[in-house]
């Protein structure tokens, strides 16, 4: 008789190869693993690879959601679903964040009183990008009343600071009227976005939900400040000592910790004295205003010079059309300003890709850090001028950004300086611990 404990592991398909199949190879002949896969940016053989894992019984099997993750089709998808594994006795349930709408369903159908549930966050958090404010603040160990906690976020937050700014003005009434009018379109659009997402939250956490499992989904403060967890599971892990820092505060929960991941035991470096740009924002347009390419361009020129080199690829994001996005516009006027620049495949591994090249460069997003992670032999660097187009605070999006330079607001390069004091725990270790 099999009595190996189990493990259930909801992860995003678009990095669950890199962050955490190395450690399902290692923990599969002591664990029964069960992965739910949610289908982000799927690389086109994921599918193959999880079929393979399963057929050598490296895990027990897989589902992968449906791309849209909402709507009433995706909820009786996940009732159906869950509920066909509800008899499973999970001992350890490993996720990205336990508030989402698969999340509360896991906790309702799945999760017994037995389950320790680890919440690892691999990518930047929302605190650090969205609240900046506030995560300094727990850093510094400052004591934030619950009522006193402002979310920045939210579009509640940036109402209250325009209808601020307008009734501090002289002629009140005059301004508010010629705001409206000259900006009907912008309040239109976004008192119709506001609606359509607050009828959103409705059906699907609260209708939907209600129907099928006659439970709601309530989304707590914490909940909604970090997008992980509202600081009640076995073990919260992160990649920064920042960020345990300011979650162990926020959560008042000690089991906040630093962590680190197996990664692939082999690499074959073809380093070429070549760059790989790569993009984020504006996924939905095919070309970038002037000021926006421009600040693309001009951080690209300076990374170029830094290395000593004229050639640079630029690799979209995955969640950019294929064939049909700015990273041509780029690349053309790279090329028009003397460079040798190509446009290459998203659907490739980036961290396998990264080792092709001796610098990887752009937009402050996760993508930089999982390269400094798992590829020591390149030079990382951080765009803040295009970034805070996005980010209040760029460079702190990515707590101590221990390992990635950046080109600063003034166009020079500030090297990264090593601040971590903490040993990290390797997550198949700490697994291991938790086995009974």
């Amino acid at each position: 008789m099999d009595k190996r404990e189990r493990i259930l592991i909801s992860w995003s398909a678009r990095d669950i190869e890199t962050y955490l199949f190395p450690t399902i190879y290692e923990l599969s002949n002591h664990f029964k693993i069960s992965l739910l896969v949610f289908d982000i940016s799927r690389p086109d053989n994921l599918v193959n690879k999880l079929e393979l894992m399963e057929s050598k019984k490296e895990i027990e099997g897989y589902f992968l959601t449906p791309k849209k993750m909402y709507g009433l089709r995706y909820h009786l998808y996940l009732k159906k679903n869950l509920t066909a594994i509800k008899n499973l006795n999970f001992n350890i349930w490993l996720c990205s964040s336990e508030m989402q709408i698969l999340e509360k369903y896991v906790y309702d159908i799945l999760i017994k009183p037995n389950t320790k549930v680890i919440c690892m966050c691999n990518n930047l958090t929302h605190l650090f990008t969205r609240n900046p404010v506030l995560a300094k603040q727990m850093i510094q160990g400052v004591n934030v009343k619950k009522n006193d906690i402002i979310d920045t976020s939210k579009s509640n937050f940036f109402l209250r600071k325009k209808f601020i700014e307008i009734y501090q003005s002289k002629n009140f009434v005059q301004v508010l009227w010629s705001y409206l009018r000259t900006k009907k379109l912008i309040v239109f659009r976004f008192v119709s976005i506001g609606f359509s997402k607050k009828f959103s939250i409705f059906l699907n956490r609260y209708l939907f939900p209600l129907l099928l499992i006659k439970k709601i989904q309530n989304v707590s403060q914490l909940e909604e400040l970090t997008q992980l967890g509202d600081g009640k599971a076995f073990k919260y892990l992160f990649f920064d000592d920042l960020e345990v820092q300011a979650h162990k505060n926020l959560f008042k929960n000690n089991n906040v910790s630093l962590t680190c991941v197996n990664s692939k035991s082999s690499h074959k470096n073809h380093i070429n004295n070549k760059i790989l740009g790569i993009l984020s924002g504006w996924y939905e347009q095919k070309l970038l205003d002037d000021l926006v390419l421009e600040m693309y361009i001009k951080d690209f020129i300076k990374v170029c010079e830094i290395n000593n080199t004229t050639d640079i690829d630029i690799r979209p994001h995955p969640s950019m059309d294929k064939h049909d996005n700015y990273a041509y516009q780029i690349a053309n006027t790279m090329i028009e300003k003397g460079f040798n620049c190509n446009v290459v495949s998203f659907e490739d591994s980036l961290i396998d890709q990264s080792f092709k090249y001796i610098c990887i460069a752009g937009f402050a997003s996760s993508a930089l850090r999982d390269v400094r992670f798992f590829n020591k032999s390149i030079s990382v660097i951080g765009f803040e001028t295009i970034s805070k187009q996005y980010f209040e605070s760029p460079k702190f999006a990515f707590g101590n950004s221990t390992g990635i330079d950046w080109i600063d607001l003034n166009g020079e390069l500030v090297k990264s300086k090593s601040t971590s004091i903490n040993k990290p725990v390797n997550l198949s270790d700490l697994i291991y611990s938790l086995s009974n």
